[in-house]
């Protein structure tokens, strides 16, 4: 009895790997790609793994272009104000919710 379901567990085990493997497998590509080359990002076959590792992308997109650079302040600005609207709002109702408990 105890060795099937060490069986089980181990089934269970290798299908959730793999299903995490699948899941994760379009963020390791988006990264990947991001770090490549141009030339060598339409290769046939494709390469899983990048031989030449460069920063290229980010660099032109993202430190030369001062659009962006507004774009993400807009985004720190709009995410602290959430954190701390978050913060006032949730403390006194956290605090009312273990009155109730």
């Amino acid at each position: 009895m105890k060795n099937r379901f060490w069986q089980s567990q181990s089934v269970a085990t290798i299908i959730a790997l793999f299903s995490t493997m699948l899941f994760l497998f379009p963020v390791y590509w988006m990264f990947t790609t991001s770090i490549k080359p141009m030339s060598s990002i339409f290769s046939v076959p494709p390469e899983l793994v990048p031989s030449n590792v460069t920063a290229e992308a980010y660099t032109e997109n993202i430190l030369k272009n001062p659009d962006l650079l507004g774009f993400f302040l807009n985004s720190l600005i709009i995410a602290g104000g959430t954190l701390i609207l978050t913060l006032l709002l949730a403390a006194p109702i956290a605090y009312a919710w273990q009155d109730l408990i």
